[in-house]
C-alpha cells in the first residue's frame, strides 16, 4: 500500500462508530441552511477523532461555502485573537470585493496589513462578520484546539454564536477534554461555550467498532476477546493509536501487533515511527516541536542557511512519514500532523537540548528582525524557555517588550505575566532596583486592564509608600494619577484617594504642568457625584495647568474633566461648545479614549437638544473610529444609544434586540468598566419594561440601586414612579416627599438632575400631589425645550414640554396643558421620537 492510499484509507476508517454525533452535526448544518447561527463544541482525549469528525462533516458538504479553517495555537507567544486571524483572511479573500469593503472601515486584504492592524479590528468585529456571512451565504466555521486558544479568542466566539443574520453559520470547535477541566482560570468562559453550544464528547471505540476497523484495514478477521482487551489495554480505545498499531504491525496479523506493537505501550507507536527519521530529519523535528505547532516554511532555510535544500529534503521526509503536513489555510506554513508527535518529539529531548534549542529560536527570530507583537512574544516566549542559558538582560528587555506589545485589556494576563519576568529578572541585575518602580507602576496597569482592580489599587499603595521616601515628586505624582484613574467617580467617595491626590500635587514643582493638570481633573471627575462646586472649581485649575504645559493629552484630559463637570441642566450650549472643543481637541491627541469621550458628550448634547439631524453620521463617524479599537467599550456605547434611538422611533422589537446586545457585551468588559455601564443597562431595562407594563418586575432591582447609590437620587425617584404606576400611590408619594426638600432644590442640578425631576413630575400627576406638582413646574419651565436624557444617553423620555404638560394638568391649567403637550409633540416628531409623541397625542 503506497502512502497516499496508506493516509486516505486511515482517514475513511477513522468513522468507524461515529455514525451518531456525524448525523446530528449534519442535523445542526440542516438548521444552519435555515438561518440558525449555532456552536457545537466537540471534546474528547488526543487521538479521539475531534478533528476527523470535522473533517468528515465538511468533506462532501457541498451545500455550504468552503469551511473557514482556524488552528489554535497558545503555547509559543501567539497574540490575542490569534485564531481569528486566519478567518478574517479567508473571508476577505472570498468576500466580493464590492461587499470586502463592508468588512470593516478603510480594509483592503489582509495582506496590506500588518498582523498587528488587523488584530486591532477584531474585538469590534462582531457585525463585520455578519455582514460577509450574509454577502457570502451559510459558512461553517471550525475552531481546531480551542483549548489552546487565547480568552479574548474565546470571548469572541460566545458573542459571534449567539449572533444572526440572514445566513446561518455552524461554528465547530474540538478541544482537549482534560485541559478544558483543569483550567480553572477560564472555567467561566468555557462553561459559557458549553450553555451556548451543543456539547459533544467522543469516547473510545467499542469492541464492534475496533474490530470492524481492524477488519476492514487489514483484511483479517476473528479477533478475540483477549485480542480486544490486550488492544484495549495498550490503546485505551484511542482510533489514533489503534490506527498507528494496525500501521505498525501491518502485515502481521493481529498476533504481531500484540508482539510488536501493542505491548509496547501508547507512545511506543509514535516513537516506532519517529525512529523512521533519519538522524537529520529528527533533529529537524525536535527544532520544529520546540518552535511550535505551526511552523514556516522559511525557517528551514534560517536553520541551514548555507543548505537549503537539504533542510527541505529532511522536511519532506517529515512529510512523507505524515508527522508534519502543509497548512491548507496559510501559504508557506505547516503544521504538525498530530500534537501527540509533536509531544513525543519534545519528550525525547533532554532538558539541555530543549533550552539550548530555544535559544537558537530566539537569537533567529532576534536576527530576522522581530517587530511585532507575535514575533516579539515570541521571542520572548524561547528566551524565558531557555533559561539558565541566555543572558538575564535580554531576558528582561525582550520581557518588557512582550508585555509592551501586549498592554491591552486583549493581552493584559499576558502582560501581567512578562512583567514577573522583567522583575524577577531585574533582582539579579545591578540595573534592576532602579526600574522597579516604572515596572509596579506597569503591573498595576496590567492588572487594571485585566479587570482586577483590586490587586492594582495594593500594588499601587504598596508603590506610593516606598516612593515616600526619597523618591522624585512626579514619581508619586504618576503612580497616583493612575491609582485615581481605579477609583470610580461614584457618590461616598473615600477620602483617602483624594487626600493622597492633594499631597501629590502639593508636591510638584512648576516643571510639571501636565502631571499636576492630570491630577487635577481625576479629581474633578471624582468629586462630580459628591461635591459639584468644588469639581467645578478643581476642572477650572486642571485646564489652566494643561493649558500651561503645552501638552495635547495633557490639554484634553482637563477638558474632558470640564465637559463633565458643567453636565447638567444649565447652559447647555455652553456645553455644545466644550464637546466641539474637546474634540478638536482630541484629534490632536494621539489616545484614541478622548475622540471616543468627546463623540459621546456630543452625541449626549444632540439628544439633549432633540438634534435629528447629524445624529446619524456622528454615531456612524464614532463607529469608524472605535471599529479600529481594541476596547470595546466604545461599540458598546454606541450600541446602546442606538438602542436608545431605537426606542425613541417607537421600533420595540429593535431595541429589544439592541438592549440584549448591549447587556452580552458587558460580559466581555473589565470589571473597572462596567459599573456605570450595568446602571445603563438598568435605565434601558426599566423604560422597555415600562413600555411593557411590567415594572413591578424590577421592584427588587431597583430597591438595590436605591440602597447602593443612596446619593444617585435618580434611582429613588425611579422608584417612585415604579411604585406610582403600579398601583400604590401612597407609597410612591412618600418617595416623594424624601426628595421634596426646600421644593426640590437640594436635588443637585447634575447630569441626573433633569431625569429625576420628570420622574418626579410623573409621580405628582399619578398621585396628585398638587403642592408638589407647583415646585416641579418652576423647576422645569425654564428648560422646557430641552430633552430628558438619562445615563449620557441610555435613555431618552422626550421633551421637557410633555412633563410641564403633566404638572400643568395636576394643577387643572387645562389649557396650558394642551399647549405643553402640543409643543411636545412637535419637539418629539422633530427629534424623530414617533415612539414618543403618541403619549402626548393621548393627553
Amino acid at each position: 500500500m503506497t502512502n497516499e492510499k496508506n493516509n486516505e484509507s486511515f482517514r475513511s476508517l477513522a468513522f468507524v462508530g461515529r455514525e451518531l454525533p456525524l448525523r446530528e452535526i449534519r442535523h445542526l448544518l440542516d438548521r444552519t441552511l435555515n438561518g440558525e447561527t449555532l456552536l457545537v463544541l466537540i471534546t474528547g482525549e488526543p487521538g479521539i477523532g475531534k478533528t476527523s469528525l470535522v473533517e468528515e462533516v465538511v468533506r462532501d458538504e457541498g451545500r455550504f461555502s468552503p469551511a473557514l479553517w482556524s488552528y489554535c495555537w497558545g503555547d509559543d507567544g501567539a497574540p490575542p485573537y490569534a485564531p481569528w486571524m486566519s478567518i478574517l483572511e479567508a473571508l476577505e479573500t472570498a468576500t466580493p470585493s464590492s461587499a470586502a469593503e463592508r468588512i470593516g472601515p478603510e480594509k483592503g486584504q489582509v495582506g496590506e496589513r500588518t498582523s498587528d492592524e488587523t488584530r486591532r479590528s477584531l474585538p469590534q468585529w462582531d457585525s463585520a462578520f455578519r455582514r460577509a456571512v450574509d454577502s457570502l451565504g451559510p459558512q461553517i466555521v471550525i475552531f481546531d484546539d480551542l483549548h489552546a486558544a487565547d480568552t479574548p479568542s474565546l470571548k469572541l466566539l460566545a458573542r459571534l454564536a449567539r449572533t444572526s443574520g440572514e445566513n446561518g453559520v455552524l461554528f465547530l470547535a474540538t478541544a482537549r477534554t482534560r485541559e478544558l477541566e483543569e483550567d480553572l482560570r477560564r472555567s467561566e468562559i468555557f462553561g459559557r461555550l458549553l450553555r451556548i453550544g451543543h456539547h459533544i464528547a467522543l469516547e473510545g471505540l467499542s469492541d464492534r467498532d475496533i474490530t470492524e476497523l481492524y477488519s476492514i484495514t487489514t483484511g483479517r478477521s476473528g479477533l478475540t476477546t483477549d485480542d480486544l482487551r490486550q488492544i484495549e489495554t495498550a490503546t485505551g480505545r484511542n482510533p489514533f493509536l489503534i490506527r498507528e498499531a494496525i500501521r505498525h504491525g501491518e502485515g502481521t496479523g493481529i498476533g504481531g501487533l500484540v508482539a510488536t506493537g501493542f505491548s509496547l505501550g501508547t507512545r511506543a507507536f509514535l516513537q516506532e515511527r519517529l525512529a523512521k527519521l533519519s538522524p537529520e530529519g529528527r533533529e529537524l523535528a525536535g527544532f520544529l516541536a520546540v518552535f511550535g505547532a505551526i511552523f514556516p516554511v522559511s525557517l528551514i532555510g534560517q536553520r541551514f542557511p548555507a543548505e537549503s535544500k537539504r533542510g527541505l529534503k529532511f522536511l519532506g521526509e517529515l512529510e512523507f512519514l505524515g508527522i508534519v503536513q502543509r497548512s491548507a489555510q496559510s501559504a508557506g506554513q505547516y503544521r504538525f500532523v498530530h500534537d501527540l508527535f509533536r509531544e513525543a518529539l519534545s519528550e525525547g529531548l533532554t532538558i539541555d537540548i530543549r533550552h539550548a534549542l530555544h535559544l537558537e529560536i530566539a537569537e533567529q527570530l532576534i536576527s530576522h528582525g522581530a517587530d511585532n507583537a507575535t514575533d516579539i512574544s515570541r521571542v520572548a516566549f524561547h528566551l524565558r524557555e531557555a533559561l539558565p542559558l541566555g543572558s538575564l538582560a535580554t531576558m528582561s528587555e525582550w520581557a518588557l517588550k512582550a508585555a509592551g506589545a501586549r498592554m491591552d485589556a486583549a493581552g493584559a494576563s499576558d502582560a501581567i505575566e512578562w512583567i514577573n519576568v522583567a522583575l524577577e529578572c531585574g533582582r539579579s541585575l545591578p540595573s534592576g532596583a532602579a526600574n522597579s518602580p516604572n515596572l509596579r507602576k506597569s503591573l498595576a496597569q496590567a492588572h487594571a486592564l485585566a479587570g482586577d482592580d483590586d490587586t492594582a489599587q495594593a500594588i499601587l499603595y504598596c508603590l506610593i509608600d516606598d516612593l515616600e521616601v526619597g523618591a522624585p515628586p512626579d514619581a508619586i505624582g504618576e503612580a497616583t494619577l493612575l491609582l485615581a484613574h481605579l477609583s470610580p467617580a461614584q457618590p461616598n467617595l473615600d477620602s483617602g484617594i483624594m487626600d493622597l491626590i492633594e499631597r501629590a500635587v502639593a508636591g510638584l514643582d512648576d516643571g510639571h504642568d501636565a502631571l499636576r493638570a492630570g491630577l487635577l481633573a481625576r479629581s474633578a471627575t471624582l468629586l462630580y457625584f459628591n461635591d459639584l462646586p468644588r469639581c467645578r472649581k478643581l476642572a477650572g485649575d486642571a485646564l489652566r495647568s494643561a493649558k500651561a504645559s503645552g501638552d495635547a493629552s495633557a490639554l484634553c484630559f482637563a477638558l474632558m474633566a470640564h465637559r463633565t463637570a458643567q453636565w447638567g441642566p444649565d447652559a447647555v450650549e455652553k456645553q455644545v461648545a466644550l464637546s466641539l472643543e474637546c474634540l478638536n481637541a482630541a484629534k490632536a491627541s494621539a489616545d484614541d479614549s478622548f475622540r471616543f469621550t468627546a463623540f459621546h458628550w456630543i452625541a449626549c448634547d444632540m439628544l439633549t437638544r432633540g438634534t435629528r439631524l447629524g445624529i446619524e453620521k456622528l454615531l456612524g463617524d464614532w463607529r469608524k473610529e472605535a471599529v479600529r479599537a481594541i476596547d470595546r467599550r466604545p461599540g458598546t456605547l454606541i450600541d446602546m444609544i442606538e438602542g436608545t434611538r431605537e426606542f425613541m422611533a417607537g421600533r420595540m422589537d429593535s431595541a429589544r434586540v439592541r438592549v440584549d446586545r448591549f447587556q452580552s457585551e458587558l460580559e466581555d468588559l473589565p470589571v473597572s468598566e462596567i459599573e456605570n455601564l450595568y446602571q445603563f443597562l438598568g435605565v434601558q431595562i426599566f423604560t422597555l419594561q415600562r413600555e411593557d407594563g411590567q415594572l413591578a418586575n424590577l421592584e427588587a432591582s431597583v430597591r438595590g440601586f436605591v440602597e447602593q447609590y443612596p446619593g444617585l437620587l435618580i434611582w429613588r425617584s425611579g422608584l417612585a414612579l415604579l411604585l406610582a404606576e403600579t398601583g400604590r400611590p401612597e407609597e410612591a408619594y412618600r418617595e416623594l416627599e424624601l426628595l421634596a426638600a426646600n421644593g426640590f432644590r437640594d436635588i443637585p442640578r447634575d447630569g441626573n438632575w433633569l431625569a429625576t425631576i420628570a420622574n418626579c413630575a410623573e409621580v405628582a400627576n399619578l398621585s396628585g400631589a398638587t403642592g408638589a406638582a407647583r415646585s416641579l413646574h418652576a423647576l422645569l419651565e425654564p428648560v422646557g425645550d430641552l430633552h430628558v436624557v438619562l445615563g449620557m444617553g441610555a435613555s431618552c423620555w422626550g421633551s421637557v414640554h410633555h412633563y410641564l404638560g403633566l404638572l400643568e394638568e395636576a394643577l387643572g391649567w387645562s389649557e396650558d396643558a394642551v399647549r405643553s403637550f402640543q409643543r411636545a409633540i412637535v419637539a418629539n416628531e422633530a427629534a424623530g421620537a414617533a415612539g414618543l409623541f403618541s403619549y402626548s397625542e393621548a393627553k
